[in-house]
């Protein structure tokens, strides 16, 4: 079967296309910025917005990186928080090590020791 005229052949990369589009909207950017100029000119508030940004470029947002927290930590609490911690990641290279143990039963387990521990009626080994 043979080829339609003038659409023979192998289809334009979109690499090309996206070429040929930039070059299209290159060629017609006077224009487009009249139009632009224009409807600010008229009151489209979003246009006068996008020809300031484009001119003096959008403003930048600053964080201030002076700021200080301070945090108090009972140490106990804290020991307690870090043993806590170790027991439960020894539990869980045991369990996953072992390979007979469900995985949901493991994150039950380590859910309930550590509601334990934050009641006050865990025990830390």
């Amino acid at each position: 079967m043979a080829g339609k005229k003038g659409r023979s052949g192998r289809k334009k990369a979109i690499s090309t296309l996206m070429a040929e589009a930039i070059d299209r909207v290159d060629q017609r950017l006077p224009e487009i910025f009249q139009i632009l100029i224009e409807k600010a000119l008229a009151g489209d508030k979003e246009c006068a917005i996008y020809l300031v940004d484009r001119v003096l470029g959008r403003p930048r947002l600053s964080v201030d990186t002076r700021t200080r927290l301070e945090v108090e930590v009972d140490p106990s609490r804290l020991l307690e928080a870090m043993r806590e911690r170790e027991r439960i990641e020894a539990e869980y290279a045991l369990v996953s090590h072992s390979g007979n143990s469900n995985p949901h039963d493991l994150v039950t387990n380590v859910e309930e020791s550590s509601t334990q521990t934050l009641n006050g009626t865990g025990n830390i080994g």
